[in-house]
């Protein structure tokens, strides 16, 4: 029987077969993940770095472009407010998960997620908070002094801090997947009928 079908698996393969289409087609499909992950972190480059465009109102407009963006007239301090508000309130969000830290999950891997991706989210947005920290010193220090170069290396050491956005994206859906995934084991208490009367105020 094995022999029949290795018959005619040899009668019915391609004519032009070669191995080394096969191993071109192979690593297309293992480098095709990567190229788009370099194409993705590109096209958001070319975003954040494009000038803001003008907007030049030539008679009745009711759109405009999908990255519109007016120019930044926010001084170096608002900026770095505003960039300390999202990163604190992002770390803030993230300890807050830590406080289940020593809740009960229904196994010891999902307690490890927990943990590990309450860690990440609380963690990453601190870096990049002292990321920005660290750039606001280095434009405010003088010219060719200690403070300037070490803050650029500091600046420099902490850029790679935003290569973790993707842990962090990844972090925050696992933590919702887990949520939903706990929802499986409640203690009996959660499952109680509930006797809304005595709890309502009624006359």
């Amino acid at each position: 029987m094995t022999d029949m079908a290795a018959g005619l698996a040899w009668i019915l393969k391609p004519g032009n077969f070669s191995l080394k289409d096969l191993q071109r087609k192979v690593l297309a499909v293992a480098i095709a993940p990567w190229t788009a992950i370099v194409w993705l972190f590109n096209r958001l480059g070319n975003i954040a770095t494009s000038e803001p465009r003008t907007l030049e109102v030539t008679g009745s407009i009711s759109t405009v472009s999908t990255f519109y963006a007016t120019a930044n007239d926010a001084s170096p301090t608002d900026d770095l407010l505003i960039q300390s508000a999202t990163w604190t309130s992002a770390a803030l969000f993230g300890g807050l998960h830590c406080a289940a830290w020593f809740f009960t999950f229904p196994s010891d891997a999902e307690l490890l997620v927990w943990r590990v991706c309450s860690a990440a989210i609380s963690i990453i947005p601190l870096g990049i908070l002292t990321m920005y920290i660290a750039d606001f010193r280095y434009r405010k220090a003088e010219s060719n002094s200690r403070t300037k170069k070490l803050f650029g290396i500091l600046v420099d050491l902490l850029f790679y801090s935003l290569l973790l956005l993707p842990i962090y994206a990844a972090a925050r859906l696992l933590l919702l997947g887990e949520a939903f995934a706990t929802l499986r084991y409640l203690p009996p208490d959660a499952l109680a009928v509930v006797d809304w009367a005595t709890f309502l105020p009624h006359i």
